[in-house]
């Protein structure tokens, strides 16, 4: 896959439809027009895959090991968000934590469940909700899809959903909306990859937590949170530990 920006793009694509020949190498693109030329050499460059990996059989050991290092990690901050209260900590304003706390696990339990209807009547709720540049909401959400994305094998029921999710992102802004739409498409940041990772291996990792912790004022604490939650309290059965 390569990545273009919006004005690379319209000059790729504008060189592409006047081309008269080109060359392919491994690593490397060139075409060529009557009076330009597109080059894109990604020769020296580190691999780079965004792709989710499923963790189809993981070891719950390791998974409960990692969780349990992350929560306690979390329990150690006075965290800035009302999500903190998915995890029974304190942290946020109590209304957006009685909200969240009424609406998400609903959320998330319909998502492992591939429950259609109820997974997007929850999602309209939670949009939008709460403060900071991507709402609180947006970041759980985002968490949790990218969590069953790795772990839950429910990536045909998340596209089934995608064409429901125009309502529930216009309750929130566009970055918001970014969030949303990339985690429906299984993309989050390299550092949220790293994360799942390091819970899949059983081998949780300060630096990482610290790494997507400063995303935004919040949204890195969101993301944890939403995806610790859905890992030990649905892909492994609300309330339950994981054996």
């Amino acid at each position: 896959m390569i990545a273009l920006d919006r004005a690379d793009f319209v000059f790729f694509r504008n060189s592409l439809d006047k081309c008269r020949k080109g060359l392919f190498q491994k690593n490397y693109l060139k075409i060529c027009s009557e009076s330009e030329t597109v080059s894109i050499n990604w020769r020296k460059s580190d691999h780079k895959s965004f792709s989710p990996i499923l963790f189809n059989n993981p070891e719950r050991a390791l998974i409960n090991k990692s969780l349990l290092y992350y929560n306690d990690i979390l329990a150690e901050i006075q965290l800035p968000t009302a999500a903190a209260v998915l995890l029974g900590l304190p942290g946020g304003e109590s209304y957006f934590r009685h909200e969240i706390a009424d609406n998400f696990p609903l959320l998330a339990d319909a998502l492992l469940q591939q429950d259609k209807q109820a997974f997007t009547d929850y999602s309209r709720r939670v949009a939008g909700m709460g403060r900071g540049l991507t709402p609180t909401g947006d970041d759980l959400l985002h968490g949790a899809i990218i969590a069953s994305y790795y772990f839950a094998d429910n990536i045909s029921f998340i596209e089934s959903t995608r064409k429901d999710f125009h309502t529930a992102s216009l309750k929130t802004n566009i970055f918001g909306k970014h969030m949303i739409e990339i985690g429906l498409r299984g993309l989050t940041p390299e550092v949220c990859r790293k994360f799942l990772i390091s819970i899949a291996l059983g081998k949780p990792d300060r630096g990482i937590f610290k790494d997507i912790s400063v995303i935004g004022s919040s949204s890195g604490f969101d993301v944890i949170i939403a995806m610790i939650y859905f890992l030990k309290n649905c892909l492994y059965n609300r309330n339950k530990q994981i054996p």
